[in-house]
């Protein structure tokens, strides 16, 4: 449960305030905290980022219980957020928005998306050390 509640507020705190700050300056990619209707469920785009965090936080907690508590765990949270995010966003995701898989192979989107996914790790990843009581 923190898993999901920290994977949410990272969409938030860490994910779209990063990309905000990415698409103000140097790459190209999404709108930050859009309203519109994402397809093919019909939730408010930003419900729908608050929901996949919320797994993914999920996942990441199981997975980050067994990690050693010293650089390695930051290092591999934002791996983590980087590359199983990615993925699924490029090869699940985006072909039920009918947007090209991959980002089209955009150097810049693909880039973005590898950035923004690895903040949000790690962000979830700090937010989950200070959610967990302290043994």
């Amino acid at each position: 449960m923190l898993g999901a509640i920290a994977g949410a507020a990272a969409v938030v705190l860490c994910d779209q305030a990063a990309a905000s700050l990415v698409q103000s300056g140097w790459l190209a990619g999404t709108s930050v905290l859009e309203n519109t209707s994402a397809t093919p469920f019909g939730l408010p785009h930003v419900v729908s980022l608050l929901l996949w965090g919320a797994l993914w936080g999920g996942v990441l907690e199981r997975r980050a219980r067994h990690w050693p508590d010293s650089l390695v765990h930051w290092i591999r949270s934002a791996a983590f957020g980087a590359l199983w995010l990615s993925l699924a966003q490029w090869f699940f995701v985006e072909p039920l928005l009918d947007v090209p898989v991959a980002a089209a192979l955009n150097p810049p989107d693909l880039s973005a998306a590898l950035l923004l996914n690895g903040i949000w790790g790690v962000g979830a990843a700090v937010l989950l050390k200070l959610l967990r009581p302290q043994p």
